[in-house]
């Protein structure tokens, strides 16, 4: 696959895996659709001059986006992924793995393994502490759209606020999930990495993939402390994944939109409480 050159190219491309997980009513859908907010409104802050160096910014949210591309090319042809992207993958057509769990994965997987690696290239040796502010900026994006995802997910399924005792009582690595945390951990790797020659740092990749494919593990299986509550959960659950997609492509209008349908039962998820995504 040619790598996109714009990030209007980006978002086409995203646009394309929406449409396709939509109209199969399949769950490959989801991630794409709250990966294009993301990026409309990285976009949206390099127009508005946010960061410090909007053209690095661009180049750099290109590189992360092709890494995504790359798997998703990889995987249609049956070729090998980074094992971390294989479990999100594997996923998909597991009924057992519910909504926000398929959003976390694609989450581990594009922020624990290649965030941290595309800011090393795009900032390589002593070039990646100049990157520093513009990655943190970044947070601010991600913040504005989190309360959304999660109001979105659980307009579809009401009982999602179960998951918020579980979430409070126990400390499976399921519940404390945190997007915050993961990207300090990126950063980390960014700065790790970095120094690195290119051609050296696959043994160092190879490692991370390892760890956030356990990671991964244990975000699609949380263990028995969950699965009461999952399968409570299960019983109210929409099946109406396009009417979801729809919602999380459009997380900047979820509050003041009443007119996305909720449908009938569907598999378990992962609630509000259940994942902390702040």
């Amino acid at each position: 696959m040619t790598p996109a050159k714009t990030l209007d190219e980006v978002l086409a491309r995203l646009d394309v895996l929406i449409d396709e997980g939509a109209a199969r009513g399949s769950t490959a859908g989801l991630f794409p659709a709250l990966y294009r907010s993301v990026t409309a409104g990285v976009k949206a802050g390099i127009e508005a001059e946010r960061f410090d160096d909007g053209p690095r910014m661009a180049r750099f949210d290109i590189d992360f986006a092709n890494r995504f591309f790359a798997v998703q090319a990889a995987w249609q042809a049956g070729q090998p992924t980074p094992r971390a992207w294989r479990v999100a993958l594997q996923a998909l057509d597991d009924p057992q793995v519910g909504d926000l769990q398929h959003l976390l994965l694609g989450m581990n997987a594009h922020i624990n393994l290649d965030l941290g690696v595309s800011s090393a290239e795009v900032a390589p040796g002593a070039s990646i502490k100049a990157l520093e502010n513009d990655f943190n900026t970044i947070n601010d994006v991600l913040a504005s759209l989190l309360d959304g995802t999660q109001d979105a997910l659980g307009d579809f399924s009401p009982l999602l606020h179960k998951l918020d005792v579980v979430a409070r009582d126990g400390d499976e690595a399921f519940a404390n999930f945190s997007i915050a945390k993961a990207r300090e951990a990126s950063w980390r790797t960014a700065r790790s990495l970095a120094p690195v020659p290119e051609e050296y740092r696959g043994g160092l990749v190879d490692v991370l993939d390892r760890g956030v494919r356990n990671l991964g593990h244990l975000i699609a299986r949380p263990g028995p402390l969950f699965t009461p509550v999952l399968l409570e959960v299960w019983e109210t659950e929409s099946r109406d994944i396009p009417a979801i997609v729809r919602r999380l492509n459009r997380i900047s209008d979820l509050r003041s939109d009443p007119s996305a349908k909720k449908g009938g039962r569907r598999k378990p998820s992962a609630g509000k409480g259940g994942a902390r995504l702040g």
